[in-house]
């Protein structure tokens, strides 16, 4: 099958060989957050091309220079850099990239052709939550200990993001992958946001994406 050539923002990256219709649309997220607005970032994907790898490390540096990867990264560095064109089911492409920090924590950064951008900080222990969030250069650290039920803390603000994420709910989302996803682990969550999109994130937590946490003000 011929390549496949995607233009993003200011760049082109060619997507490589592997490119699939429909087996891998995220089967869970049209039922999850009924009657909440979805975030561009979570609409799921008609077709999906895995990139290759020269531009792969392309679109990592090119998120790299962006404002939220490196808001949510920090002084970590990333290894197992994989990415993914996505065209989306509203006619929008979005590229992503699902990079390992840690043997439990992971990050997904992506960015539409529109130039809208996000990044997440994802820890895959018990439970599997979300420790950073940007979007858009809005940066947000997860603050677990409280969700808002009543006004959160002076040094915290109500942001739209999800405290925590339902395992089974995510690897639900993405059947291609359940072969990996036994136990928990970041290498599930990287195929299941390869092949299926951040569709199958927002359709994992259990709260909705609306304002469930309190999360820290950043420093500075």
């Amino acid at each position: 099958m011929a390549a496949c050539t995607a233009t993003t923002v200011g760049s082109e990256h060619g997507a490589g060989p592997a490119r699939w219709r429909g087996m891998t649309r995220p089967v869970a997220a049209q039922e999850q957050g009924a009657g909440e607005a979805r975030p561009r970032w979570a609409v799921e994907p008609a077709e999906t091309t895995v990139v290759a790898a020269g531009a792969t490390q392309k679109l990592r540096k090119e998120l790299l220079a962006g404002p939220d990867l490196p808001a949510v990264l920090g002084a970590a560095e990333l290894t197992e850099v994989r990415a993914a064109e996505h065209r989306l089911a509203d006619g929008r492409t979005l590229w992503l990239i699902v990079a390992t920090v840690t043997e439990q924590v992971g990050i997904l950064a992506l960015r539409d052709d529109r130039g809208r951008s996000a990044a997440f900080l994802i820890d895959v222990g018990e439970p599997v939550r979300l420790t950073r969030f940007s979007e858009n250069g809005q940066l947000v650290w997860v603050n677990h200990t409280e969700q808002v039920l009543q006004k959160c803390a002076p040094y915290e603000m109500p942001c739209g993001c999800c405290c925590r994420f339902h395992w089974r709910a995510f690897v639900g989302c993405c059947h291609a992958c359940l072969y990996v996803c036994i136990p928990p682990s970041w290498r599930c969550l990287a195929c299941v946001l390869i092949s299926c999109g951040a569709a199958c994130l927002w359709a994992s937590c259990p709260g909705g994406w609306g304002c469930t946490c309190c999360c820290l003000v950043p420093p500075g």
